[in-house]
């Protein structure tokens, strides 16, 4: 993988990293990173696009789950890529058992296999969701 990155370019996770005793860390699959290399040592180091501040990652982090940035917006369409534009709402309460956008209506920007993008309600900027919220079954038209 560590070729493929290239330094300078923004990423994001499609998928989770599944590590030691079946812990589950969906940590950057919504947030998009700036790849800047890595330590001698392999470890991967990224920092926000807002600002520089290195984020030294584990190197479990650093496998091939890791997509251009542009894949929110230009990735594999699901069902629920028809209705980016429109306001959408959750069928069913979030993969914790969250109330988030079962209640209030949000605006879908993009929906591809791995993320949706909406409005956040309160911020009005754009928030991107990661897997846990992509299965278009779990969303309907407000």
């Amino acid at each position: 993988m560590l070729q493929q990155l290239i330094p300078g370019r923004e990423y994001i996770r499609i998928l989770p990293v599944q590590y030691a005793d079946n812990v589950v860390s969906y940590n950057y699959c919504n947030t998009i990173l700036v790849f800047d290399g890595c330590k001698d040592d392999g470890t991967p180091i990224f920092h926000y696009p807002e600002r520089y501040e290195p984020i030294v990652l584990p190197k479990f982090f650093f496998d091939g789950n890791w997509r251009p940035a542009s894949i929110i917006r230009d990735g594999e369409p699901t069902e629920l890529t028809k209705w980016a534009g429109k306001k959408v709402i959750r069928k069913l309460p979030s993969y914790n058992g969250g109330l988030s956008y079962l209640y209030s209506p949000v605006r879908l920007v993009s929906a591809t296999k791995h993320h949706v993008v909406i409005i956040n309600p309160i911020t009005l900027k754009e928030q991107i969701l990661d897997i846990r919220f992509a299965d278009p079954s779990d969303w309907k038209l407000a």
